[in-house]
């Protein structure tokens, strides 16, 4: 990641050129304003103490607006291109004013910036520039060690969920942030091994998502693309696999699941419109990218999906959709698990009684979505529901279930 400044002031410009390119940059500039003819020119500083941010800022604005627009390998930019977007932000910069900038950057950073012929352009192809992948752009200043803690804490959340090429710029910049934890002392260096990333439950492993799918699924999101995907459904013996032409939408991360969200562009063909749905990552088998454009339905927002009753709607306990998307609970507690629920609730108005025999009754307006179901079952015989009705049946079939299961005689 580049920090640069969108556009600059003289201030801003004077704190930007604080760094070690300080001199440098300010030198080039002279150098360059003078071969070009420009009239916005400065003297060679011969100290420190002379040097600051010139009266016009024009041709260090340029300086940094060509450090902005260049991106990394393998997203070049030929001259031309870079030229266009100077001239875009105001600037009246000629093709040759930005190669003789490139080049001083060529020669200033070397290894980091890259230069090549456009591929296959016939006669004198344009030359195209690069910062290198490995290396990645320049960086003005130096991370606050918090920031460089959070970025550590970040990557650990990301890895499994981003591809290993989605990190490449956050590895450049979590290596510059291991530098500037190790310059403030040995202590700061042992920060990242005394936080940890823990996730909720560990009684599985997670599925495995092949990263290749991975990587497509992303693409396709972000260009907008549909594709083509042999998926599938079921587990167990209700198993079933099956090619479909999808509309991807976006992808939610849900404690160690994640889904595709999108729609079947078939159905969308026969019916006009189609469902929104959500398909676990691990079932896709194979996804190529289709050169046709996403469909998306009027009005889909992502985020208003993820809490809608449609994505966490309890489908494996058919029984209790007749209590509707939301429901009153009233729930008996064991006084030591009632002090577990009151320090996480159920919802914001949840409240609570303590009771004669010493448990504690709690009442609140929850959500009927599978998580419901899998923290009552968690808590097991601390917990005994009193309402509604069709969840004190649910649970006591449940109960006399495995009261059967687990008291039957063995056979003989």
């Amino acid at each position: 990641m580049l920090y640069c400044v969108k556009e600059p002031t003289p201030h801003v410009v004077k704190q930007l050129i604080t760094g070690p390119l300080r001199r440098e940059l300010l030198v080039a500039k002279t150098q360059i304003d003078r071969s070009s003819g420009s009239k916005d020119t400065l003297n060679t500083p011969q100290s420190e103490q002379e040097l600051r941010a010139p009266q016009g800022n024009a041709t260090l604005d340029r300086y940094f607006l060509v450090l902005e627009v260049l991106e990394v390998a393998p997203r070049f930019k030929t001259t031309q291109q870079i030229c266009e977007f100077l001239i875009s932000r105001g600037d009246s910069v000629t093709d040759r004013t930005v190669q003789r900038i490139l080049n001083y950057y060529a020669d200033h950073f070397q290894t980091k910036l890259l230069c090549r012929n456009k591929p296959e352009v016939a006669g004198r192809p344009p030359k195209e520039w690069a910062w290198s992948k490995a290396e990645g752009p320049p960086q003005f200043g130096d991370i606050p060690a918090q920031n460089a803690l959070t970025l550590q804490l970040a990557s650990e959340l990301l890895k499994p969920i981003l591809p290993a090429s989605y990190l490449d710029d956050i590895s450049r910049d979590l290596k510059r942030a291991r530098q500037a934890l190790g310059q403030i002392g040995s202590n700061s260096r042992k920060i990242p091994q005394k936080l940890a990333i823990f996730p909720r439950g560990q009684s599985r492993l997670p599925a495995t998502v092949d990263s290749e799918i991975l990587s497509t699924l992303f693409t396709a999101i972000l260009t907008e693309k549909k594709v083509s995907a042999n998926y599938t459904s079921g587990s167990g013996e209700k198993q079933r696999n099956a090619q479909y032409i999808l509309n991807p939408l976006g992808l939610i991360c849900r404690f160690d699941s994640f889904y595709l969200v999108h729609t079947r562009a078939l159905e969308e063909s026969k019916q006009g419109s189609a469902n929104v749905e959500e398909w676990l990552l691990h079932r896709f088998k194979v996804v190529n990218i289709r050169d046709e454009k996403v469909t998306a339905p009027d009005g889909f927002d992502l985020a208003k999906h993820c809490h809608s009753p449609g994505f966490s709607k309890n489908t494996f306990t058919p029984e209790l959709s007749q209590l509707g998307a939301e429901f009153e609970i009233e729930l008996l507690f064991r006084k030591g698990t009632a002090n577990y629920v009151m320090e996480r609730p159920f919802s914001n108005d949840q409240t609570y009684r303590t009771q004669d025999d010493g448990r504690v009754l709690i009442t609140a307006t929850v959500k009927n979505n599978r998580e419901l179901i899998t923290d009552l079952r968690d808590f097991a015989d601390d917990v005994e529901v009193l309402s509604p009705q069709a969840l004190r049946t649910y649970f006591a079939g449940v109960s006399k279930t495995l009261y059967e299961r687990y008291h039957r005689k063995e056979e003989c």
